[in-house]
């Protein structure tokens, strides 16, 4: 029988309180034996607990150290064998109110094997318990009980009295304690005290109180009529999914990815298994829906097959069942059956007792265990997942936080683990704060990441083999972008799809699809009636307040038939006796109205202004061919430029593509700037990126910040550090257009990515000039660098369009070629006019015509921002003055031309 000794000293129980209460406790003993004792004295800076010197036998020095607490270190045995050797004291007496644990217990048996510790005595609970009652102080604890076993007694020394406290059970598990009086085994019939008594001790809190009547003329024995056994909890493991767009945990079918979490689980069983590592706790660190029931279900399922079966043994308890104290033994009683059951143990393990749930190891048949597994290099790994929901219910985190010390002081092949959602944060002020804290100290840690985009695109070779098709690239790379690398996203964008497939949508339709979070649970809803969305929610807000729905609730606070329904639909999930949801993000949501801020994730390539050119082609048809769109867009370029404006237009959602037809998701009489404008700071307030520039705070946000959150969101696609700041620069300007707000970017730094994506010329503008008038449809492309530089200032003008092997003259072009001289130069000056820098430069030398070249760059400043290069400056600065003033001689001419023909 288990037996402790609890310290009551007073009502505040502070801890200091509670060792001077047991020093005292102690003093009774060595008194008895004739020794005159001193409390807390020093010796050169340590400090003892009782110091005493016998009456009769001079000179006879004993040191005792008493401890009250929860947990012993073997530091603090060391401690006092010093003490009392380096003291030289006769004898020393170390006292602790439980039983030693074992690797402290192992240091214990070393020290009384070394004859020069022969003069030191450990004394743990039944020690105490045995020299009290020979002392008198207490009565020997003798209980006849014909219905209940004994599990383990408390003996309660307390400022109310001394009580012993037996915790009792009729199987396994404690369902019962009694009350009696220390000094002659009486019940205590004060209801009240009884029940103060029960509030102090944490591990009696859940059970049912026991009132004994003595019978005449025999020891005490508990009368067992009217007995009623408390039902128990229904503790069960998680379930793992039957396919793979079941919402439930990824079974080993179905699992991807995470080989390296999987790694460093497995290299820390090994370790354990072969002590090579001091702790036996790991707990999975993560964010809602990353995956760790899903890895926990395939660590399961993985000590399952041909190498790992004989090595280890898991089972992962669902912590949402967890109602009462009574969890954490129930949990342990099952991983124990499981393990008998599949001859992992030998089955006479299957009597292991659990004492109290607070000492759950303290069977003399789980410390045999523990020998067992060591010797056969077996493993038992006992999981908690959703274990935040534990440490929401008081009953029951203080009893895992000793089981928890106790693992990892048994330090067995006994291995306890956990899952943590890392968004969930304890208030400093809440009791079960400082336990987490010292859970995680005490325990290996795992993080889950985001997926990379090869663990994205496994799920979507999934969906691919469901529903026998292959997507094109970029419709994966949609999928793999929105997802932004969360597990549970990347999931419901493809359940989303199979769906929307079932229900006859063509896979060309589906890239069009809004792919935004909320969408997609609203569409979830839209499918049930109104009875079923009802019962969904109020599931939702029992769960979401720790209660969840119970199945001896149905019929009286939601229809049996309606959770029936939502569990055939996979909205709702049954664990044990409890009811959730498959999701905690939907349950949030449902309960909440509103999701994580996640956003939607695309790659803005092409410039806004392009874009919105393209946009407004479709005024002039609403549904466009290739061909009909590059005869409507004239500065569309060659077909590939045409094709990826086109592309982006279908990312954003203003354009639908099927059968070779572009057709435009907007009336005609929306086809404008005010609309495109409105529409894309409406699609960019919800982006991803703008999302994550948003969190910037305290500081001015830079241009690498912005390359940094593309690098991250952009799973599909790993870029140069240039390339992602062109995206950034591009990102950038697409806001300045929208007019949507970024409290931390500077003006400076939008008008630098402007300017780094505005055209600047290339050419001289007479050069120009002269190669419009040069050049017709047939012209042969020799693709020297002059010629690109030609080509290029030309398409910018919008006087030409190329491909790599042929050119065709615009409007603007064809008129330049068939003008006089003056008109084709006024021409190339109004299309140059149009372009933002030159337009700048135009303006400042207009103002002033006295500037000059060298100077110049001093009056432009604003469109130079961007340019690092000073050379580059200069350069750019001096192209721009030689066309500011082309313009201006331009001008000035053809008004004089006019002038002279009016005349």
């Amino acid at each position: 029988m288990l037996k402790e000794i609890v310290i009551w000293p007073t009502e505040e129980n502070k801890g200091h309180e509670r060792g001077a209460f047991f020093e005292k406790l102690a003093n009774t003993i060595f008194t008895t034996q004739r020794y005159k004792v001193s409390g807390n004295i020093q010796f050169t800076g340590r400090e003892f607990d009782l110091h005493c010197e016998h009456m009769d036998r001079s000179n006879e020095r004993c040191l005792v150290e008493c401890k009250a607490k929860q947990s012993l270190s073997s530091d603090e045995i060391k401690k006092f064998v010093f003490s009392a050797s380096f003291d030289k004291f006769d004898f020393g007496y170390f006292l602790y109110t439980r039983s030693f644990e074992r690797q402290v217990g192992g240091l214990i048996k070393e020290i009384q094997a070394d004859d020069r510790y022969k003069n030191l005595y450990f004394w743990n609970a039944e020690k105490v318990i045995e020299l009290l009652v020979a002392s008198g102080s207490v009565a020997d604890f003798v209980l006849n009980e014909k219905t209940l076993n004994v599990s383990k007694v408390i003996l309660l020394y307390s400022y109310k009295g001394i009580y012993w406290v037996p915790i009792l059970s009729s199987g396994t598990v404690p369902t019962h304690f009694s009350v009696l009086h220390g000094n002659d085994l009486s019940g205590l019939e004060d209801d009240a005290l009884v029940h103060e008594i029960q509030d102090y001790i944490d591990e009696i809190q859940s059970l049912e109180v026991y009132q004994p009547r003595p019978l005449s003329n025999e020891k005490n024995e508990i009368v067992s009529r009217n007995l009623e056994i408390p039902d128990m909890e229904t503790v069960t493991e998680i379930q793992s999914s039957d396919s793979w767009d079941d919402y439930k945990p990824a079974s080993l079918k179905y699992f991807v990815g995470r080989k390296r979490q999987k790694d460093k689980i497995f290299g820390f069983l090994n370790d354990v298994k072969n002590d090579e590592i001091g702790k036996r706790v790991f707990y999975i660190d993560g964010k809602s829906g990353w995956g760790k029931s899903s890895l926990m279900s395939d660590l399961r399922e993985r000590c399952r097959n041909q190498h790992y079966r004989k090595k280890y043994l898991s089972s992962v308890i669902d912590s949402r069942s967890a109602n009462s104290n009574n969890f954490l033994p129930l949990a342990y009683e099952l991983i124990i059956n499981k393990a008998v059951k599949e001859k992992f143990i030998p089955e006479k393990y299957s009597d292991i007792k659990i004492p109290s749930a607070f000492d759950i190891l303290g069977d003399k048949l789980s410390q045999e265990l523990a020998e067992w597994l060591e010797n056969e290099s077996r493993v038992l790994v006992l999981i908690f997942d959703q274990f935040e929901d534990v440490f929401r219910k008081e009953g029951v985190f203080k009893s895992f936080y000793k089981f928890l010390l106790d693992i990892n002081n048994l330090k067995s092949n006994i291995i306890l683990g956990f899952s943590w959602k890392s968004e969930v944060n304890i208030p400093i002020e809440n009791e079960a704060y400082h336990l987490w804290q010292q859970s995680r100290d005490h325990a290996f840690k795992i993080t889950l990441d985001e997926f990379d985009s090869s663990e994205s695109k496994s799920i979507i070779k999934q969906l691919e083999k469901d529903i026998s098709e292959k997507f094109d690239i970029d419709f994966v790379r949609k999928v793999v972008d929105n997802s932004q690398g969360y597990p549970w996203l990347v999931k419901k964008l493809c359940i989303h799809i199979k769906k929307k497939v079932t229900q006859g949508l063509k896979v060309d339709d589906l890239y069009e699809q809004d792919f935004h979070v909320e969408s997609l649970f609203q569409s979830d809803l839209e499918e049930l009636s109104t009875d079923e969305v009802k019962a969904l929610r109020f599931i939702a807000k029992r769960a979401f307040d720790d209660q969840a729905l119970d199945i001896t609730e149905l019929d009286e606070v939601v229809k049996s038939e309606t959770v029936q329904h939502l569990i055939h639909k996979r909205f709702v999930i049954k664990s044990g006796t409890k009811y959730n949801i498959y999701w905690d993000i939907f349950r949030d949501y449902l309960v909440q109205d509103k999701i994580p801020p996640i956003g939607e994730t695309y790659l803005i390539r092409q410039p806004v202004n392009s874009v919105y050119e393209a946009f407004l082609a479709f005024a002039h048809g609403e549904n466009l061919s290739i061909e009909e769109f590059m005869d409507k867009n004239t500065s569309s370029g060659a077909e590939g430029a045409a094709l990826n404006k086109l592309r982006e237009l279908r990312s954003i959602g203003l354009v639908n593509y099927k059968e070779g037809i572009y057709s435009v998701r907007v009336d005609n009489s929306d086809i404008n700037k005010n609309y495109f404008q409105d529409y894309i700071h409406d699609k960019l307030e919800k982006h991803s990126f703008t999302l994550e520039l948003r969190k910037i705070q305290g500081r001015e946000i830079n241009l690498s910040d912005l390359s940094n959150i593309i690098d991250t969101k952009i799973q599909s696609t790993k870029f140069a550090n240039k390339t992602l700041e062109a995206y950034g620069q591009t990102f950038l300007s697409w806001l300045d257009f929208a007019d949507v707000e970024i409290p931390n970017v500077s003006a400076a730094m939008m008008r630098r990515a402007k300017n780094a994506l505005s055209y600047t010329p290339q050419m001289h503008p007479s050069d120009l000039e002269e190669f419009v008038v040069s050049v017709n449809n047939n012209y042969v492309l020799n693709k020297s660098k002059r010629e690109q530089k030609l080509l290029y200032d030309s398409k910018s003008l919008g006087l030409l369009i190329y491909s790599t092997d042929s050119l065709t003259l615009t409007d603007f072009g064809e008129k330049a070629q068939r003008s006089t001289a003056i008109e084709r130069k006024i021409i190339i000056a109004n299309c140059a006019k149009k372009m933002e820098k030159i337009s700048v430069a135009y303006d400042a030398l207009a103002q002033d015509p006295s500037i000059k070249s060298r100077s110049f760059k001093n009056h432009i400043s604003s469109i130079l921002d961007g340019l690092n290069s000073q050379v580059y400056r200069n350069k750019t600065s001096r192209a721009l003055y030689l066309w500011a003033m082309y313009i201006i001689e331009t001008e000035n001419e053809y008004n004089k031309a006019i002038q002279v023909t009016g005349a």
